[in-house]
């Protein structure tokens, strides 16, 4: 595994690396991306193929020339555009390109690498609390906006005490049931 999150396959034998298609451009500044995709659209089409078989499709694999201080390391799987990329290749891509392959240690936890995801229960709950919260916040203005034009001192009315504990469940389930088919626009 990379420092960047990508796992990549390696032949222990020969340091040699196996990237699927489109992994080494994870590797390369965006600005040099051109500087890689000419070179790949090349080798498709010329199909200059090598005596390099392909570990995933069999297929001899076609030689791509990524600059001219890189003759050789770099082959391509025509079958599913991945790319076979040899120590010396990789070192010289290094020297010359933006290309960056740095491993991982794998002697500590994987979790080192992976950012933290939010605490969904607290955000849910700060949420769910804040836009009730707001709900009551109107209901209860409603109330004292009535008990001040009301003439008995607003202890009666359908918008005191139990009236508004109704009001308020009707717009909890009210806003329940039509939550989910909003939530799908």
């Amino acid at each position: 595994m990379t420092t960047t999150g990508v796992e990549l396959d390696t032949c222990k034998r020969c340091d040699s690396v196996w990237m699927d298609k489109g992994e080494i451009f994870l590797h390369v500044n965006p600005k040099d991306m051109q500087f890689f995709n000419k070179p790949l659209k090349t080798a498709q089409k010329q199909k200059n193929v090598s005596n390099y078989q392909s570990p995933k499709s069999g297929q001899n694999m076609v030689l791509v020339k990524v600059s001219t201080d890189t003759q050789e390391g770099v082959f391509m799987d025509p079958a599913n555009s991945g790319l076979w990329l040899t120590r010396k290749s990789m070192d010289a891509m290094k020297e010359s390109t933006s290309f960056d392959l740095e491993w991982a240690d794998a002697s500590l936890p994987a979790t080192r690498y992976v950012k933290r995801l939010p605490n969904l229960g607290f955000s849910s709950a700060l949420t769910f609390g804040g836009l009730y919260g707001l709900v009551a916040l109107a209901l209860i203005t409603i109330s004292l906006v009535f008990e001040a034009f009301s003439e008995g001192g607003g202890e009666e009315g359908a918008f005191v005490g139990g009236g508004l504990l109704v009001i308020a469940a009707l717009i909890t389930i009210f806003g329940f049931l039509i939550g989910p088919f909003i939530m799908d626009l």
